[in-house]
């Protein structure tokens, strides 16, 4: 797991990223970052579930092919933590298939990447108010 966090955060919202590829961590944490939240990473949702208990305030972005076949596990591992955050999928390669384990794992969102940063603080936003 890679902390990814510089500094104190502005908001008491932490994000979690799972996400294999180290430079797209180091991208999301460095946007995450400057919005203001505390953000940490993992390399995979086994990394995830092995967290002690994610923080309350929290949202999870999760690549989809790390996820997989993984993804329909996390509302489950959320649930044993008596927990229900929300959770946004993102993608390199969209696909019906891949929209429909998103939402099977109860998605609040699903991105392709690249992702257009304000598309997704908008999404993190809506979904924190509605959670």
């Amino acid at each position: 797991m890679l902390d990814c966090k510089d500094g104190l955060a502005l908001s008491p919202l932490a994000v979690y990223i799972v996400d294999a590829d180290e430079f797209t961590q180091k991208a999301l944490a460095r946007v995450m970052r400057a919005a203001g939240f505390k953000v940490v990473c993992t390399r995979s949702v086994e990394e995830l579930m092995k967290l002690e208990r994610p923080d309350r305030d929290a949202i999870i972005l999760v690549d989809e092919n790390t996820a997989h076949p993984f993804a329909e596990s996390i509302p489950r591992y959320l649930q044993d933590k008596q927990q229900t955050l929300p959770v946004i999928f993102l993608t390199d390669y969209d696909s019906e298939h891949a929209r429909e384990e998103a939402r099977r794992a109860g998605a609040v969102g699903y991105f392709r990447k690249p992702v257009d940063d304000h598309a997704l603080l908008d999404t993190i936003s809506f979904a924190v108010q509605h959670s």
